[in-house]
């Protein structure tokens, strides 16, 4: 059964204080697998970057919108996950996003949950839009809970300026964290996945010095690709897979800024 939205945004101390609990482990105790992350703070910006460079002033700068995927019909259960999402959306929150938390989708639910995002008319007076999808998946896509894929290009397409003119000209973020056929993502039951922790912790550490494609292509991907762990005998490593397209202009965060 699919569970209800969350939504926060940085005016949210309760979701904080929850996820500070979390840390501390005074939430959930009698969870097993209680995520254990950390609490993440943003560094901010000493001034706003504008040389070929997005607006990234308003608040809230846009919605994140995180479809965290944990328990399947017909594969296996993705402990651990939650980590990633409590950091994920702290770390958000700290960006001015407005963020919005679905839990336990099908394939079904994921497209309209995505749908009704890409016709939204509150689009218009934001500055970007963050898609975060954690789930099993394959070459072709991602899965819903239901074990049915939704294609990755049909995700892309429902935000490109045809279906959704109100981002025309301004950035939209995808970050897929799921396995590709051979191409594995490593998670640990209580911290989370490699790509979801080096993700906020690179955010976290950088978007007050460093655009987005920077942030990507040079510090995940570097600490990702640095991590080692072994499956018996075997060694398993990962590599982070990033892709732009469009505009040239640099996306910067901004954080400690808004107008």
């Amino acid at each position: 059964m699919s569970e209800r939205v969350a939504n926060y945004d940085s005016s949210d101390q309760i979701f904080i204080d929850k996820l500070k609990k979390v840390v501390t482990g005074l939430y959930d105790r009698n969870n097993l697998f209680q995520a254990e992350i950390d609490v993440l703070t943003v560094k901010k910006d000493i001034f706003i970057k504008r040389d070929n460079a997005y607006p990234m002033t308003k608040n809230p700068r846009g919605y994140c919108v995180i479809i965290d995927n944990e328990k399947f019909s017909t594969m296996t259960r993705r402990i651990g996950t939650t980590a990633d999402t409590n950091r994920l959306a702290y770390v958000f929150i700290q960006l001015f996003f407005r963020v919005i938390i679905y839990r336990n989708k099908t394939a079904e639910e994921m497209l309209k949950i995505l749908s009704d995002i890409a016709t939204d008319n509150a689009l218009i007076g934001h500055n970007a839009l963050a898609v975060i999808i954690l789930s099993h998946g394959s070459t072709e896509g991602i899965y819903g809970t239901d074990g049915v894929t939704v294609p990755q290009n049909k995700i892309f397409k429902m935000f490109n300026n045809k279906n959704c003119p109100q981002l025309i000209f301004k950035p939209k973020m995808f970050f897929l964290n799921a396995c590709r056929g051979g191409h594995v993502s490593m998670r640990d039951i209580f911290k989370g996945s490699w790509f979801g922790q080096e993700l906020a912790n690179c955010l976290a550490e950088s978007a007050h010095r460093a655009h987005l494609n920077n942030i990507m292509t040079i510090h995940v991907a570097k600490r990702v690709s640095d991590r080692t762990a072994y499956f018996g005998e075997k060694l398993i490593k990962q590599a982070v897979h990033s892709h732009s397209q469009g505009s040239l202009k640099k996306l910067y965060f901004n954080p400690g800024f808004y107008a």
